[in-house]
């Protein structure tokens, strides 16, 4: 079967030159094709790694705004409760 096929090959290509040109083609769109696969996997892994990173700075906003809140509530408890404390005249 491999015979076959090499030689119906061999018969479409009239000369070597040929043969040699249409390798060279076909190595080339291989090359591109991977160079554009490469490119492809690299973008995903960008856009992966700044949607993690994305993702944590809010983890880190939201943690700083949940204490500051909470601060900001015993703060105000404890300003009533000094309130309540000043003895009336």
């Amino acid at each position: 079967m491999i015979n076959f096929l090499r030689k119906l090959r061999l018969r479409s290509a009239s000369s070597k030159g040929e043969i040699k040109s249409a390798r060279y083609l076909i190595n080339a769109v291989r090359e591109i094709f991977l160079v554009v696969i490469g490119i492809l996997i690299a973008l995903g892994l960008n856009d992966w790694s700044s949607y993690h990173s994305d993702r944590n700075r809010e983890k880190i906003d939201l943690i700083g705004l949940m204490f500051t809140a909470q601060s900001q509530k015993a703060e105000g408890e404890s300003k009533d409760q000094e309130v309540e404390r000043v003895p009336l005249e």
